[in-house]
Formats: structure tokens, sequence, C-alpha cells
């Protein structure tokens, strides 16, 4: 799948004939073609929960860092031209998915595969959340040199500050006077901290001992982000 949506990218690209930039399209093009025709379209081994759980997260990422954001943001000027505002602390969508907690019947499905699946959706989007989090550390630089912010943001951030002794004191150093990035700098550390950790290894022992639910009970809220 990915390399078809790269051969699709590729192909978007209007070029120009004997041009550099058509002769790298040219062998993009060939080197993607070659190695679609050379991968077998079927798996020689049964795939298992965990196969599946990842195969999914494909999907999930392609949905959560391109579709969403933009249906979202459409969505939002929708409404806001009849008069409601969206809450940015309630998102409309939530996801959730029944692999790996089909305890209804499959038998390679048991309470440590739920356990297991439950973990790596955690760790996904933690990584996806992260992601997004350095995308905007690069992009949201506005100093209080220049602009004022929420006292609210001022607060947060110090309480922040109290709470991370061992944030980098460089980091500190360097954004002293862009309280975002140092905000959003303070919001990755704490994706680390034991806290964080503790709470994820008590969901995946409930998720580990809790009786077989029905395959479409098996969402992504028994391990909730916050």
């Amino acid at each position: 799948m990915t390399k078809i949506r790269h051969l699709s990218d590729e192909l978007a690209q209007d070029t120009q004939a004997g041009t550099q930039a058509r002769r790298r399209q040219d062998r993009n093009l060939g080197e993607l073609i070659d190695l679609i025709w050379q991968t077998d379209e079927l798996r020689r081994t049964r795939p298992t929960p965990m196969d599946e759980a990842r195969n999914a997260m494909y999907y999930l990422d392609e949905v959560l860092t391109t579709t969403l954001p933009d249906m979202l943001g459409d969505l939002s000027d929708l409404l806001a031209e009849h008069g409601v505002e969206t809450d940015v602390t309630k998102p409309p969508l939530r996801f959730g998915s029944w692999i790996g907690g089909d305890r209804d019947g499959n038998p390679f499905v048991t309470p440590a595969v739920t356990a297991e699946v439950l973990r790596l959706h955690n760790d996904h989007a933690i990584k996806v959340a992260l992601s997004l989090v350095d995308k905007l550390i690069s992009q949201i630089s506005s100093s209080t040199v220049i602009v004022d912010v929420d006292e609210a943001l001022v607060d947060s951030l110090e309480a922040d500050l109290i709470n991370l002794p061992g944030l980098d004191p460089r980091v500190k150093e360097l954004n002293v006077s862009e309280p975002y990035r140092l905000k959003l700098t303070c919001v990755k550390a704490n994706c680390a901290t034991p806290a964080s950790v503790s709470k994820q290894a008590r969901c995946m022992s409930q998720a580990a001992t809790t009786p077989p639910l029905p395959s479409w009970h098996m969402t992504s809220w028994w391990c909730p982000s916050r």
C-alpha cells in the first residue's frame, strides 16, 4: 500500500520532458514498479492477531496524520457558519478496534494477546502524538518579546517546570522567551515520566484479567491517554 501511494504521488508531479526533474521522476517510477512486481501478493504464513493489529496501525496512521486534521478543520468551519462553536477538548471522533479483543470464540486471542495489542495501540498513539508535538515545536516560535501570551499558559508552564526538574537546562535557556515551544517540550517530556509508564502498566494488567467481551467492544478507550 505504501508503494502504491508513493507511485500515485510521483505520477501527480508535473514535470517537463527532457528535464532533470522528469528523469528523476522516471527513475523513481521505475524503481517503484519493479518493487511492486517483485512483491508477493500473498503472505505464506497465517497472520496472528498481532500481525493484524500492526496492519491496522498503517491505516490509522494515514487517517490520523493526513485525513483527520483536514476533516476536523472543515467540520469546524461548517459548524461555525451555523453558529455552532466546537470545543477542542471534546473531539467529535474516537477510534477503536476489535482486533485482539474478540475473545468470544477465537482461540488465538488470549488475555495476554489482548494486553499486548493494547500496549501496541498505546505505544503507537504516543508515537504519533509525539511526532505531531515535534512538528508544533518547530512551527510555533511566538516570542514574548513580540506578543503577549495567556496567563493560563504561563501558570501551566511554571507548574510543568516544577514537576519536571530533569528537563534539559539548555532547552529552558534557549526557549526562555518562547513559552509555546517550552510548553510543548514539557508535554513531550511528560509522556516518558514514571507516572505515565505506571499508568500504562495498570491498563495492560487490567486488560489481561478482564473477562472476554464481544468483539465489537474491543476499543482503545480501555487505556485512555489521560
